[in-house]
């Protein structure tokens, strides 16, 4: 007996596309025959593409700065307003475009969203106000919020519960930041009475046309120092992004500013010890030390403009 010829509509017409189709498609489930009539057979399928793959983005280091106009009284629409700088990773093996960011301040008491500041590495949150940003696959990118925020009364809440003569400030690292976590950590418990105890962060990044890239949660009454990474073990060994705000950098910028500004403020110096070998063939290496005296070095003029990342 002669076979009956099977006629696979979907099957067969689609067969040439989905050789060279990108990207692949593929069943839905198994196709199932829906009516048969003289001696042949319809097949319906259905085709799906497979979603694109997600980029992952994380923060490997955030902080805020003072704006343009800190500390400037004469300046009340920029006086104490701070912008959010964040240093990003990207953790696909694939290059990321960011070409939009938007800041939300959210549970805060006090504190408010004020206008833009515009700059280089600033992202707005409208495309076209800034050229995209590209974070190659493994590699990282520093780059500001266009949105910022204002503190009213921050810098008399500074003065009053942080004795600022004593910070001294790391002027190697780039923003400069200020040495121990004693004064971070006054910073952080600072906002969190006086802006909110649980008010945070919402910093979004997008790419093409405003697609979601990833959206974090900063607390603000939390901090880090700049050696946090952006990730933490959790109570069960894991490691877990989470994105803290190192207040070191704002301490050492807001020092910076203060010194600007008010010559007759001086940034407290770090303590200096000096030693002298004093030739001795009975101790180990031929040398003994002793305290001695230090040579005055000459100190640089005081500086005129602020350092980088300030």
């Amino acid at each position: 007996m002669r076979a009956l010829p099977l006629r696979a509509i979907a099957l067969a017409s689609l067969a040439p596309l989905l050789a060279f189709a990108e990207p692949q498609v593929s069943t839905s489930g198994p196709c199932s025959p829906i009516g048969a009539s003289g001696g042949s057979a319809e097949v319906r399928c259905t085709f799906e593409a497979p979603a694109s793959k997600r980029a992952k983005v994380v923060i490997k280091n955030a902080w805020l700065r003072p704006a343009l106009g800190f500390m400037r009284p004469s300046l009340p629409q920029l006086n104490e307003m701070v912008v959010l700088t964040v240093v990003l990773r990207n953790l696909s093996d694939r290059d990321v475009l960011l070409n939009a960011a938007r800041l939300e301040l959210i549970g805060a008491k006090g504190a408010y969203m004020r206008g833009s500041q515009y700059g280089g590495g600033v992202l707005q949150r409208s495309i076209g106000d800034r050229s995209p940003i590209r974070i190659a696959a493994g590699k990282t990118a520093e780059i500001a919020f266009g949105d910022t925020i204002t503190f009213p009364g921050l810098i008399e809440k500074i003065e009053t519960s942080i004795d600022t003569s004593k910070v001294m400030v790391i002027d190697e690292l780039t923003p400069p930041r200020s040495n121990g976590d004693e004064f971070t950590e006054q910073l952080a418990n600072l906002i969190a009475a006086n802006y909110g105890k649980n008010a945070f962060l919402r910093a979004s990044l997008f790419t093409e046309d405003y697609q979601l890239v990833q959206s974090f949660k900063i607390p603000l009454g939390k901090t880090a120092s700049f050696f946090y990474d952006g990730e933490r073990a959790d109570k069960g060994g894991r490691y877990v992004f989470e994105p803290l705000i190192s207040y070191d950098a704002f301490l050492g910028c807001y020092l910076k500013l203060k010194a600007l500004y008010f010559p007759d403020f001086k940034i407290a110096e770090t303590p200096t010890t000096c030693l002298e070998g004093i030739p001795d063939d009975t101790v180990p290496f031929g040398y003994r030390y002793q305290q001695g005296e230090c040579r005055a070095e000459k100190k640089s003029a005081p500086e005129k403009r602020l350092p980088p990342g300030c």
